[in-house]
């Protein structure tokens, strides 16, 4: 009986290395792109040396990801991020917006990205939505679009909207968003796109109600965080950050993935203090199956009403089959 709970132990280690590399950065089976609001993300947070260490292993994590809300006239502060993320191994370029907003605070997005994966970037824009001059504009910060080639995917080619949503005109913005998909799909000849991002989109800012009645929600398009995720730190249950996903192959990749918040506080034991100094959000993430993904015999298939059809959730797939392991063990044990 000894030997056999060994082994029982033995194969619980593998099936929860098994789950940890499945969301690690070098699992090879899952392309992974995020969004993360980093809050008022400038000279003073990253000067702090304790801060970036944990915001570069956040960002170690994916192989694309939108960072919002850099407020740094100088431009240093991305290109220290850039720096910091290429160490240990890893090399990743950046992609940087221009300094965009109406107002004095301005804001850069950036996209870093991995080169080890033979990521390339085809084409980017600022999406024009008119004179801010004479106040016809509709966005705060005007959409940042990149075309990328990520050859590990069955969707080769993907437009990625980066959008920083103002809190007092969600529901203006959110419909605005409609033709920028359609400018993307025109300029860039695809209709597999991806708008990623803070978008205010929940609580006082946007009722569930308003939400279902924006014409990006839709069947043409998949929303894989739901209303009411907690996407912050804050007390509040409030889904401020979203994926919106175009193009029906795209959208088919996405359903056999998986999203989910990255709850960097509870991952790296962190107190509230110290999570509330790198941001008051959350990333959100996005697992693209790449092309050697081979579905597993032994997985269940999850599906959750309330998105539609969302088949294998793997990180909870593996989960069970390792509680049911360790049920046999505490059998074993008792007998």
């Amino acid at each position: 009986m000894p030997a056999t709970i060994i082994s029982l132990v033995l194969l619980t280690g593998a099936i929860a290395s098994t789950i940890d590399a499945a969301y690690s950065n070098k699992d090879t089976r899952f392309f992974k792109i995020a969004a993360f609001n980093i809050q008022i993300f400038g000279p003073t947070k990253s000067s702090k040396v304790d801060v970036m260490e944990i915001i570069t292993q956040i960002v170690q994590r994916y192989d694309i990801i939108l960072i919002q809300e850099i407020r740094d006239k100088s431009g240093k502060t991305p290109e220290k991020l850039l720096k910091a993320i290429n160490t240990n191994g890893y090399s990743y370029s950046m992609k940087l917006s221009d300094r965009l907003g109406r107002t004095y605070s301005k804001e850069n997005y950036a996209f870093y990205y991995r080169n080890d994966t033979g990521i390339t970037i085809v084409d980017s824009f600022h999406y024009d939505d008119g004179s801010e001059e004479k106040g016809v504009d509709t966005f705060e910060r005007e959409p940042f679009v990149v075309k990328f080639s990520i050859p590990s995917l069955s969707v080769r080619e993907i437009g990625i909207i980066g959008l920083h949503v103002d809190p007092d005109t969600v529901v203006r913005e959110l419909t605005a968003l409609a033709d920028v998909f359609k400018a993307v799909e025109n300029k860039f000849k695809i209709d597999t796109v991806i708008a990623m991002g803070d978008f205010n989109a929940g609580c006082r800012y946007l009722s569930e109600k308003q939400e279902k009645s924006l014409s990006l929600k839709s069947d043409k398009y998949f929303w894989p965080i739901e209303y009411g995720t907690d996407t912050t730190l804050a007390a509040t249950d409030c889904s401020y950050d979203r994926f919106i996903i175009g193009g029906a192959k795209l959208i088919e990749l996405a359903k056999s993935g998986d999203s989910s918040v990255f709850k960097f506080d509870s991952e790296y034991e962190l107190t509230k203090e110290k999570s509330m100094s790198v941001s008051d959000h959350y990333p959100i993430e996005l697992f693209l199956p790449t092309k050697t993904v081979v579905p597993l015999s032994t997985t269940a298939t999850i599906t959750t009403e309330s998105s539609g059809v969302n088949p294998v959730n793997y990180k909870l797939s593996y989960s069970i089959l390792y509680g049911a392991v360790l049920f046999i063990i505490l059998l074993k044990m008792l007998n």
